[in-house]
């Protein structure tokens, strides 16, 4: 059994092909659904998903009576995954399915210019991204 912190509330499991997918209930998973919102940022267009479903999660109780067991207990939830953890799991969807999503999805970001202009508008970036600062980018796509 996984221990939660106190940074993870709740703990339960998705379809991993299901990240590829706009709507749908497969198996445990109620009420899926997926939006987006476009951004603009260094020149570049970026999509941002969230992903929202029903699911019955291991959820860590908020306090512990003495003598209670401490444990998660299985409590239906409103899961949300959005951000950097959105991104890759459609990422790694489209490599391991070999698909594109239903929706649509930024694909060729991490090109030799975009590179250039995160390190510009951040020179840590380079650090972050395996860059010494007088090493030129290396192109690389989805």
């Amino acid at each position: 059994m996984p221990s939660l912190d106190s940074e993870v509330s709740s703990l339960f499991s998705l379809p991993f092909e299901q990240f590829l997918r706009s709507t749908g209930h497969e198996n445990a998973v109620r009420d899926w659904r997926h939006e987006s919102r476009q951004i603009t940022w260094l020149g570049a267009q970026w999509i941002f998903h969230d992903f929202f479903a029903t699911v019955t999660a291991l959820v860590k109780p908020e306090s512990v009576e003495r003598g209670e067991d401490p444990g998660p207990v299985p409590t239906e939830i409103l899961a949300r995954i959005w951000g950097l953890t959105a991104r890759i799991l459609v990422d790694a969807c489209m490599v391991g399915y070999g698909r594109s999503p239903e929706f649509k999805h930024t694909t060729d970001v991490w090109d030799e210019s975009m590179i250039n202009a995160m390190i510009k508008y951040d020179p840590g970036m380079a650090g972050i991204i395996g860059l010494r600062q007088d090493a030129k980018a290396k192109t690389s796509k989805l």
